[in-house]
């Protein structure tokens, strides 16, 4: 709100009303006050916990025109308990979908859990419980991290509101992660990481749209981020 919007409305709940508060015909400030009625369910980040099984739910990049999906639970196999969370900032940044600017970022985001119970005859893949988790983070400008997709094998992993998890899946020897989705356009796009070997090289397709797959570890790791990067990781 304007500072002379919030000045009205500071007269008015003072007790003044119309010309004294240069608000003719006015006599509450709720008159006046703006507001609107936005539908987070598409902009909030979802997750659940055990990741994907029985339940996922979808969590895509944001796309104009709310051509993706975010926030829709679907039964993958097994049976069981599911805890989902949808995560957002609480303030103007939880709108726009963008990268964190400020690290007051995680302080002022907010999370709610629903609970759901899961039953099927199948059986989703059997899991670890080794984590490995950490931020997805841009260096590139005009590139987000928020806008990165991810896909896996040998594991099962999420995107978070600002980063990913992945939880091993047993017996395999070789789990891998995918970024993608961080750029399209001639610019050639690294995903970095400190922690995380890469599999294979970063490769750029004929269309400009990048990707790197990483190799993960064998043993729980936390901090596992990753840096989108312009040409080089040096």
């Amino acid at each position: 709100m304007s500072d002379v919007l919030r000045t009205k409305i500071t007269c008015l709940d003072l007790g003044g009303e119309g010309e004294a508060c240069q608000t003719p015909e006015v006599t509450t400030s709720i008159e006046i006050i703006p507001f609107y009625d936005v539908q987070l369910t598409w902009l909030a980040r979802w997750n659940e916990a055990p990741n994907n099984f029985p339940i996922d739910v979808t969590n895509d990049a944001i796309e104009d025109n709310n051509e993706h999906s975010r926030g829709i639970a679907t039964l993958q196999g097994g049976e069981g308990p599911s805890v989902v969370t949808t995560s957002i900032h609480r303030r103007n940044l939880g709108l726009t979908g963008t990268d964190p600017i400020d690290s007051r970022y995680g302080l002022e985001s907010t999370s709610y859990p629903l609970y759901a119970e899961a039953g099927d005859d199948g059986a989703g893949p059997p899991l670890s419980g080794i984590i490995i988790s950490g931020e997805i983070i841009s260096s590139v400008p005009g590139v987000k991290a928020a806008d990165v997709e991810i896909d896996a094998s040998g594991a099962v992993c999420d995107r978070t509101l600002t980063g990913f998890e992945c939880n091993l899946i047993v017996g395999d020897g070789n789990p891998r992660l995918k970024i993608f989705n961080d750029g399209k356009g001639p610019q050639v796009i690294l995903g970095c990481s400190d922690v995380l070997g890469t599999h294979g090289v970063s490769h750029v397709s004929i269309g400009g749209e990048n990707w790197t797959r990483f190799s993960l570890p064998l043993v729980a790791t936390p901090g596992a981020d990753i840096v989108l990067r312009l040409e080089s990781c040096l």
